[in-house]
């Protein structure tokens, strides 16, 4: 056999394994975004958790502040020390009152953390002359 005959094995097996490396590079890839995202998503899921747990402890706060001085308005503050992973944690407390009805309360928490927007929880109690009702 000469030259011009023999098969050009050389080529395909170069082609075989290029086509390969892409296949191999394009799973690598979005295993590697679904990681990503996935990663993204669990950091939202904390946060959201985070703040739903800081927006029931400071309604009980709110809620025995009020008991103790029925002239209690509320007030806004930032955590000092917010949890892991969070920049910052803004609290409003707000208190509306209606002497002859009852009142309602509002807790706004806004979380700044790890993920790109920030995550807002609130929660309103409103009271009557018979009791606090939650909503």
């Amino acid at each position: 056999m000469n030259k011009s005959t023999r098969p050009r094995t050389g080529a395909a097996y170069l082609t075989v394994a290029i086509v390969c490396m892409v296949v191999a590079t394009l799973i690598l890839t979005s295993l590697t975004e679904t990681g990503i995202r996935y990663r993204r998503q669990i950091r939202k899921d904390t946060n959201r958790e985070q703040a739903q747990w800081i927006v029931e402890g400071v309604t009980n706060l709110a809620l025995s502040r009020l008991a103790e001085n029925p002239d209690y308005q509320g007030e806004e503050f930032e955590l000092t020390n917010p949890p892991s992973g969070i920049d910052t944690v803004k609290i409003q407390i707000e208190v509306n009152k209606d002497a002859t009805v009852g009142g309602q309360l509002e807790v706004s928490v806004v979380l700044n953390g790890n993920s790109n927007q920030p995550v807002k929880r609130s929660r309103v109690v409103n009271w009557n002359q018979k009791g606090m009702e939650q909503e």
